[in-house]
């Protein structure tokens, strides 16, 4: 029987040479790569690298006469690999690409075996092996001494050369690194690579241009490129980008902490024996959280407890720093796999810093909640879920471990595990049953914390949800466009072109990771009750940063074209996050302790009239002005009828419904009045602080 034949590289091949004193030979090589891809569509691009003699003008005139020829002359000479950069960015439309030099030294009739075996699948880049006497015995073994250390350093053929054939993420990654050579940017991408035995023949024209001086200085450069170590840095630049941008919002804003963050302050700041006896009991850990168990989030609490313990400053900003540096982290993770998942770097750093300075991402990982820490888990499951289609080891471990922990950080962000297990499905059905079963090992931590606040705390939050009507997939992308409507536009577009153009995998991923939370989220809206709040949502959301970052590479073609596109999107979502620094506050404790530490006077009395403002002038009392601390009656205690003033602080307006006022009944009764009233705005919570006298 006939061994099978090997399916052909389909669409236009474009072969890619650089040209420096290769006058005489260029018409030869026409007219064998005439010869050698007969019965294909392919074309031409020779790079006149500044060359001294007469080949940029038998370069025209070889285009004047073929049409599939085509030229490019760089008045400076930048060297054989940028010279094919730009040959490779010129040809953007083709479906593969080939790389060679004009000497003949790379025989054109090789080129088929190349394209065939690419064509064959599995493989970004099919090197021609280096076999032949093609130049002196010192060059050879020079040669073999540095390909075999660069096989070392990247895991490469110890044959591989410029004398290849690329797939689309190899070309992508050769444009993507600015490596100092071809084979550098190709082993640093750590694609899928082949090679295959090709002679090379002696060099029929000339001397080559590569002296012995410039052959050890490309050596040093590149060996010095990908030394151990360097290649793995630039997924960290936008983590590093969230960091500066978060730390300018902690350490930046005026505005103190609102009554979640001080829930977590105040609740963490216990002893941690305390915390989970509390949580199983339902109950609350101090009288203005008497009847607020600290079940709904324990596992923040639990790590909120050991990063205070580590001796921070008793301050609002430390919990900000833990969720900060929890979410920057997460980018890190989150762009290394996206570059795993579609192959391209710089697909994978344009979504990392469109999440990085994302409005809505930057408001919540910069708050002391645990959002930070659910981005960080989710970001992991799904390098994990990247992992495992790859079949590299640890991938279904990672995905579950890291699955886990995400529903733990938040709830609802244990919906992003179960959108990533449906593309696991869609893109690896045969092995599907056994991600599935991980992912249901990984919810059931969830499910059991979930049974714990139904016995504790039952739906205390269900009235702070909102009823989107159907719409939470518009309202979801307006929020995270940090309701802008230029950052709106941008972002629709984006990701749409995203879902159409990115890679496949990874827009699959990508889709799943946003559309399954939000649809299951519609089912139980439709189904239950109200269940939208847009920062439940941010770990979803990071999908459709990915999806911009896929329509911002991949709806173009030129490179400037997506490097416009790039900077435009990162810019507008850069743009609508400004605002996060005079945003108003969300609730103002601070400043109302503030107001009265200004006026008050020893034997003056503090009371709170609910568990919120409690919660708060507590917190700033014991904090900012422990003055006032032996003034502060929490719980309240009005038997006092000899204090000459009392400060009564308590919330006026809570998402629109009036709070509580019963304490204005009991200091009438103890023939006080209201010589002073102060109305405190947040967009959350609003505060009323009275001045009472006799």
């Amino acid at each position: 029987m006939a061994p099978p034949v090997a399916p052909l590289a389909t669409g236009t091949v474009a072969v890619i040479v650089p040209v420096y004193r290769n006058a005489a030979t260029l018409p030869a090589l026409l007219a064998r790569l005439d010869a050698a891809l007969a019965g294909r569509t392919w074309r031409l691009r020779l790079v006149v690298d500044a060359s001294p003699d007469e080949s940029a003008d038998v370069a025209r005139d070889l285009a004047a006469a073929d049409p599939r020829v085509a030229v490019t002359v760089l008045e400076h000479n930048v060297g054989q690999h940028r010279a094919l950069e730009h040959g490779l960015d010129d040809e953007a439309d083709a479906a593969s690409w080939v790389c060679l030099d004009a000497d003949l030294q790379d025989p054109p009739e090789a080129l088929p075996a190349l394209l065939d075996d690419l064509g064959a699948g599995g493989a970004d880049a099919v090197f021609a092996g280096r076999r032949g006497a093609y130049e002196g015995r010192l060059r050879r073994l020079t040669g073999m001494a540095h390909r075999r250390a660069v096989a070392l350093l990247t895991g490469l053929p110890a044959d591989a050369g410029a004398f290849l054939a690329l797939g689309p993420r190899g070309r992508d990654a050769v444009l993507d690194a600015r490596a100092p050579s071809l084979v550098a940017a190709i082993g640093a991408a750590r694609l899928a690579v082949r090679s295959i035995p090709v002679a090379r023949a002696p060099r029929a024209e000339g001397r080559s241009a590569w002296t012995t001086a410039a052959r050890w200085r490309q050596s040093l450069r590149t060996l010095w490129w990908l030394r151990p170590g360097r290649a793995s840095a630039w997924w960290l630049a936008p983590a590093v980008v969230a960091l500066l941008l978060g730390a300018v919002i902690v350490f930046g804003r005026a505005h103190g902490l609102w009554y979640d963050e001080l829930f977590s302050v105040e609740v963490s700041r216990r002893p941690l024996a305390e915390i989970l006896r509390a949580a199983w009991e339902g109950r609350g850990t101090t009288w203005s959280l008497r009847d607020v168990p600290p079940s709904y989030n324990l596992p923040w609490y639990v790590l909120a407890h050991a990063w205070l313990a580590l001796g921070w400053p008793d301050a609002d900003w430390p919990l900000r720093l833990l969720s900060l540096l929890a979410g920057a982290a997460g980018v890190a993770v989150l762009t290394r796999a996206v570059a795993r998942l579609g192959g391209s770097r710089r697909t994978a750093l344009v979504a990392g810093l469109a999440v990085a300075a994302n409005p809505l991402f930057l408001a919540w990982v910069t708050e002391a909640r645990p959002y930070g820490v659910a981005v960080l888990a989710g970001a992991g499951a799904v390098l994990g879920l990247a992992r495992w289609l790859d079949r590299a080891r640890g991938g279904l471990t990672l995905f579950g471990l890291a699955g886990a922990a995400t529903g733990l950080a938040h709830w609802y962000a244990l919906l992003v595990v179960a959108g990533l297990a449906v593309a696991g499905v869609v893109l690896a059905p045969r092995r599907a049953p056994a991600l599935a079963a991980v992912a249901v090992l990984a919810a059931l931590p969830t499910a059991a914390l979930v049974e714990l606040n139904l016995r504790t705390v039952g739906d205390r939050n269900a009235a702070l949800l909102y009823d989107t009507e159907g719409l939470m997939a518009l309202f979801a992308a307006w929020q995270w466009s940090g309701t802008d409507y230029g950052t709106a536009l941008v972002v629709g577009v984006l990701g749409i072109a995203g879902l159409l153009r990115g890679p496949r995998r990874l827009r699959v991923v990508a889709a799943c990771w946003v559309a399954v939370p939000v649809g299951l989220l519609l089912v139980a809206e439709e189904e239950l009750r109200p269940v939208y709040e847009p920062r439940y949502l941010l770990a979803a959301l990071l999908g459709l940063g990915v999806l911009t970052a896929c329509g911002a590479t991949g709806v173009v073609a030129s490179r400037r074209g997506v490097t416009l596109l790039s900077v435009l999107l990162v810019a507008a979502s850069l743009a609508a996050s400004t605002t996060l620094l005079w945003v108003t506050p969300r609730e103002r404790a601070d400043d109302v302790a503030a107001l009265i530490a200004a006026a008050h006077r020893p034997g003056d009395v503090l009371v709170a009239g609910d568990r919120q403002s409690a919660l708060g002038l507590e917190h700033y009392t014991r904090t900012r002005y422990p003055a006032m601390a032996p003034d502060l009656r929490v719980p309240p205690v009005f038997a006092a009828p000899d204090a000459p003033v009392v400060w009564y602080v308590r919330v006026r307006i809570i998402r629109g419904e009036t709070g509580p006022v019963d304490g204005d009944e009991l200091l009438l009764r103890a023939g006080m009045r209201v010589e002073g009233q102060w109305f405190l705005r947040g967009t959350w919570t609003s505060l009323v602080v009275q001045r009472w006298v006799r």
